[in-house]
């Protein structure tokens, strides 16, 4: 518990933490990400009501939040393997999120980076409940065991 909690609190404070403990950060093989908000910026463009209802209680006010944007991390683990999944039917985040995000990964790493945005086509939250959506984290992961 003590190595899970270190990824979010700083060890000499409550100060959370994007840098996870190196032996947390070895044992991963894959990551799955599904319906992210990967570039604020891009989202107030197609949704700009986000703005005062989601993106500024949470971020602050700003023109930009370009600096929140993990289009530009660099991969920390580079035996990481990625599935970006994306539902057609999602009406909350837009399919470029998902795209943006892997054009990235395969910019970085290319041979370990997936997307399926054609499988799921519920909206936003229902997805995760679907054998489809359970189905394809099950055969992504199977790989890794």
């Amino acid at each position: 518990a003590h190595m899970l909690s270190s990824i979010f609190l700083d060890s000499d404070s409550v100060t959370p933490s994007l840098s996870p403990q190196p032996a947390l950060l070895s044992a991963v093989r894959a990551i799955i990400m599904s319906e992210g908000i990967y570039d604020l910026d891009a989202l107030l463009l197609r949704f700009p009501t986000y703005r005062d209802w989601f993106i500024e209680p949470a971020f602050g006010p700003s023109q930009s939040y370009a600096s929140f944007s993990v289009l530009k991390y660099p991969l920390r683990n580079h035996s990481i393997s990625w599935l970006i999944l994306h539902s057609r039917g999602d009406s909350l985040v837009d399919l470029p999120q998902s795209t943006s995000m892997h054009t990235h990964l395969s910019e970085l790493d290319p041979d370990r980076s997936f997307i399926n945005t054609h499988d799921l086509v519920g909206e936003h939250n229902d997805i995760l409940r679907s054998p489809v959506y359970v189905d394809l984290v099950k055969d992504f992961t199977a790989k890794f065991l």
